[in-house]
């Protein structure tokens, strides 16, 4: 999991694998590569420099940190958020997560499969409880910069000094930045990109913008709360991305008049009372705009480095 600039590890969801277990997998094998790198350095450390430092304290990058605390490695992990986790703590309560077991160093076996957002809330608690891995949290990287072939790296972090280190682990998932519409209106206190507590929702009139699980669940978690009223935005004529199960509810609910659909339109303007749709023009009364329309590749962070990056959006390569 080394990527065109040696010394530069992807692992988790980034790479396009999304469950918890293959995280921890990717993890696993890809600290083993680098502690067997790490032997055959012939250059010695320089002052201040750490064997690793690990970008992401969701399940890949507790499973790195582990790793190195297994193997007596010099880390540290940098959290933009303020709890280990990653995307899971931005899931609507009860939230259904898949999984399967898993093998977490120091820790042991995890055998766990579909888990609430909660049960694995408190799985990574007592992990870190337990073990004692430490993360820096609330710390943002915002590049990084080659010091020379083997000579490491220097992590430059918003608002603190940079890190040393001889190889970085990127272990951020793909959410870490929310993707945003870029329509007028959006900078608006009622617009927010996760959907944490349904329940403060109750007799408020909603709009959904997406069509993932993230954006159907939102919807359906909206419902169950007693929103006044649920609108889903989708730019696409079907939910083919989403779970089965997630599409026979929400299609059942429509039926029911709970939820009303607007496919293949996008929202043009955000509006305090109102939004706007592009298509027709039509003015839907709304109080809260939840965009669910995924997050952004950390592609410029990987390019800063030299690293080579190809996107092909679903195209077949």
């Amino acid at each position: 999991f080394e990527s065109s600039v040696p010394g530069i590890y992807l692992v988790g969801e980034l790479t396009g694998m999304g469950l918890i277990r293959n995280a921890v997998r990717q993890s696993n094998q890809a600290l083993a590569h680098l502690a067997k790198q790490r032997k055959s350095d012939t250059e010695p450390l320089a002052a201040g420099m750490l064997d690793v430092c690990i970008v992401g304290a969701g399940p890949a990058g507790i499973a790195a940190s582990l790793g190195c605390v297994d193997r007596g490695l010099t880390y540290v992990t940098l959290e933009q958020e303020k709890s280990v986790g990653g995307a899971v703590n931005h899931y609507p309560r009860r939230k259904l997560v898949m999984t399967e077991p898993m093998n977490l160093p120091v820790y042991g076996k995890v055998k766990m499969w579909d888990v609430t957002k909660e049960e694995l809330v408190e799985l990574w608690d007592d992990v870190q409880a337990k073990t004692g891995f430490e993360i820096r949290s609330g710390v943002k990287v915002e590049n990084i910069e080659p010091l020379g072939a083997g000579k490491g790296f220097r992590v430059l972090l918003k608002d603190a000094d940079p890190v040393l280190a001889r190889r970085v682990m990127l272990a951020v998932g793909r959410r870490g930045t929310p993707r945003k519409l870029g329509v007028p209106g959006e900078d608006s206190p009622k617009v927010m990109y996760s959907l944490l507590e349904p329940d403060q929702f109750k007799g408020r009139r909603v709009c959904v913008n997406g069509g993932g699980d993230s954006a159907l669940e939102a919807a359906l978690s909206l419902v169950d709360a007693g929103a006044k009223s649920v609108d889903l935005v989708y730019r696409r004529d079907n939910f083919d991305r989403a779970k089965q199960r997630n599409r026979d509810r929400l299609f059942a609910l429509a039926e029911e008049g709970k939820i009303a659909l607007h496919l293949s339109k996008n929202i043009r303007e955000i509006h305090e009372g109102h939004i706007i749709l592009k298509e027709c023009g039509s003015e839907l009364p709304n109080d809260e705009v939840v965009v669910a329309i995924g997050g952004t590749l950390p592609t410029g962070l990987l390019r800063s480095a030299g690293a080579s990056v190809e996107t092909h959006f679903g195209r077949p390569i």
